[in-house]
C-alpha cells in the first residue's frame, strides 16, 4: 500500500473534525476553540470514528460502546487515550449523532452518587460510510477488501496503552497510574513491549459461521454488567499492578481474546490456523500448597459441595483468598442460593477441606498470587515467542497456541511450575471442535471446484483479513 489505511483515515478525520467545529459555531455550542481544544476535537472525532469503523467492519453497523463517567477519561485507558472526557462525551459525541453521523442504539446512564452506570451503545450510519467510503472495495478481486477491513488489519490501528499500569480502588473509584520510575518498573515495562512486538507479527481473528458473525456482533455483558463488543485491534498487552512497588497483581489485560465470552474462544486462529487452550486447573491453591510442601489435591473445589456447585465453590475461594478480613456474608456478586447452604458454612467446608492452606484465607493473599501467576504468564510466552513464526496467547492462567502444539504446551506450563514451585501441576485442555475426517480425503484437482465455490472460499472475511495482514504488516 502507497499510504497506510491509517494515515488516509486521518486525513478524512481531520476534515470531519472541522465539520464538527463548525457545527459548534452555528449552533452556539462553543464559539472559538483554543488550539489545545482543537487537538482534542480531533482526537475525538478519530477516537469515535475509528471505534464505529472497526466495529462495522467485523460485522454491518455493529454496537460500539462509548463511557460516560469521567474518570474512564485518562492517559493510562486502554480504549479512552488522552481524550478529555468534556470534550468527547459532552461536546463531539453529541454533535456528530445531532449531524447525522453516528446513532444513538441504547441509552447509557451514570449514577455519580453510587460511581455505577452503563456504558451507551452507537453505531455508524450510512452518511458516515459513505463520507468515509468505508465499503467501496480497493481491491476488485475481494468484496470485503475495504478502507475499514485495511484499518482493522493495520498495525498502527493497534491500541497504544502504557505497558505497566497500576489499578488501586478507593470505594467504588478507581485510581488508575503510572508507578514511579524503578530500576524494576523499567524493566518489567521493557519485556512488555517486546511482547507486544511479537504479538504484532501474527494475525488474531475468529473463525465464525455467518450466523456465529450476527451473535458475536450483538455484543455482550462482563459481570459487573458492560457492555463489550469484539474489536480485533486490540492486540497489545499491558500490565495491571495494584501497588507502586510493583509486589501485587500484574496479570496481562489488553487483548481482545480475553474479552469475548469463553464458548466463542474455541473459534481463534491465529495466522489462520486452528488452535488450542491448555490452562493451569486451580492454579491458586496449587502454588498455596506447593510453597506449603504439601500434594496439590486432584480438584480443590468439586468436592466442597458437589461437582454441579464447582463454579461457585470456586468464586467463593477465590474471594476469601482476596478479601483483607473475614466476611460475615458473602460478596454481593456471588449467588450462593443453589448450594443451599449459609455463607458461614460454605466458609467452614473450604477452610476444613483446605486446611494446609487455611491461613491465606482473608489475607488478600489473592493479590500476591496474581504477581506469582502472572510471571509464570511471562516466562511461558517468552519460551514461544522467540521461536520463529511460533505464537503463545495468555488468558491469565491459560494460554492459546496451534492445535498441533497441545503436547508441547502442556510441557513447557508443567516445567515452568516446576522450576519455579518444585513440583507438577494439574494441567486442562480444552479441546477445539475439530472435525475429523472419517476416510482419507480423496485428492481433488482445481477443476472439480466452480469459480464460485474457489471464490467464497478465499472471500470469507478471516481469510480477507489474514491475508491483507501478511501483505501489510508480516515480516516474513
Amino acid at each position: 500500500m502507497k499510504q497506510d489505511v491509517t494515515e488516509t483515515i486521518v486525513e478524512l478525520c481531520a476534515e470531519l473534525a472541522t465539520q464538527v467545529e463548525d457545527y459548534f459555531r452555528q449552533n452556539d455550542v462553543r464559539r472559538e476553540l483554543s488550539h489545545k481544544e482543537r487537538k482534542q476535537l480531533q482526537g475525538s472525532v478519530g477516537l469515535l470514528v475509528k471505534d464505529a469503523l472497526i466495529g462495522h467492519a467485523t460485522h454491518p453497523y455493529a454496537p460500539v460502546p462509548i463511557s460516560l463517567r469521567s474518570n474512564t477519561y485518562s492517559s493510562t485507558h486502554i480504549e479512552y487515550r488522552d481524550v478529555p472526557y468534556r470534550m468527547h462525551v459532552k461536546y463531539v459525541y453529541p454533535a456528530l449523532k445531532d449531524m447525522g453521523y453516528l446513532q444513538l442504539l441504547k441509552k447509557g446512564y451514570l449514577d455519580r452518587a453510587q460511581g455505577k452506570g452503563k456504558r451507551e451503545i452507537y453505531a455508524v450510519t450510512d452518511k458516515l460510510i459513505d463520507f468515509f467510503k468505508f465499503d467501496e472495495p480497493i481491491d476488485m478481486e475481494f468484496s470485503n477488501d475495504t478502507l475499514a477491513t485495511r484499518l482493522t488489519v493495520s498495525n498502527q490501528s493497534v491500541p497504544v496503552s502504557p505497558p505497566v499500569v497500576v489499578s488501586t480502588k478507593n470505594g467504588p473509584v478507581k485510581d488508575v497510574h503510572i508507578p514511579p520510575e524503578t530500576k524494576a518498573h523499567k524493566a518489567i515495562r521493557g519485556r512488555v513491549k517486546r511482547l507486544n512486538e511479537y504479538l504484532k507479527q501474527h494475525w488474531i481473528d475468529l473463525k465464525l459461521t455467518p450466523e456465529q458473525w450476527v451473535e458475536m456482533s450483538r455484543g455482550w455483558k462482563d459481570r459487573n454488567g458492560d457492555y463489550h463488543t469484539l474489536n480485533l485491534t486490540k492486540r497489545s498487552l499491558y500490565r495491571v499492578f495494584h501497588d507502586d512497588k510493583l509486589k501485587t497483581g500484574g496479570r496481562f489485560y489488553g487483548g481482545w481474546w480475553q474479552e469475548i465470552p469463553s464458548n466463542f474462544r474455541q473459534n481463534i486462529i491465529v495466522d489462520g490456523k486452528e488452535t488450542v487452550e491448555c490452562d493451569f486447573s486451580g492454579l491458586h491453591p496449587s502454588i498455596l500448597y506447593a510453597k506449603e510442601k504439601h500434594p496439590i489435591p486432584a480438584d480443590p473445589y468439586g468436592p466442597i459441595a458437589g461437582s454441579k456447585h464447582r463454579d461457585i465453590i470456586k468464586r467463593c475461594f477465590n474471594a476469601m483468598l482476596n478479601s483483607k478480613s473475614r466476611t460475615t456474608r458473602a460478596p454481593k456478586e456471588i449467588d450462593i442460593r443453589p448450594i443451599g447452604m449459609k455463607w458461614s458454612k460454605i466458609v467452614d467446608r473450604i477452610e476444613q477441606f483446605h486446611a494446609p492452606i487455611k491461613h491465606h484465607f482473608f489475607t488478600s493473599a489473592g493479590m500476591w498470587l496474581m504477581r506469582e501467576d502472572s510471571e509464570l504468564a511471562e516466562a511461558i510466552m517468552f519460551d514461544y515467542f522467540t521461536a520463529p513464526l511460533q505464537f503463545c496467547l495468555p488468558i491469565h492462567d491459560s494460554f492459546i497456541v496451534h492445535w498441533s502444539w497441545e503436547t508441547d504446551l502442556t510441557e513447557r506450563m508443567e516445567e515452568a511450575f516446576k522450576n519455579r514451585y518444585g513440583v507438577k501441576p494439574k494441567i486442562k485442555v480444552t479441546k477445539r471442535r475439530r472435525t475429523k475426517a472419517k476416510a482419507p480425503p480423496e485428492l481433488v484437482s482445481a477443476e472439480d471446484f466452480t469459480l464460485e465455490q474457489l471464490y467464497n472460499a478465499m472471500n470469507q472475511p478471516h481469510v480477507i483479513r489474514n491475508t491483507l495482514f501478511k501483505h501489510s504488516n508480516s515480516p516474513y
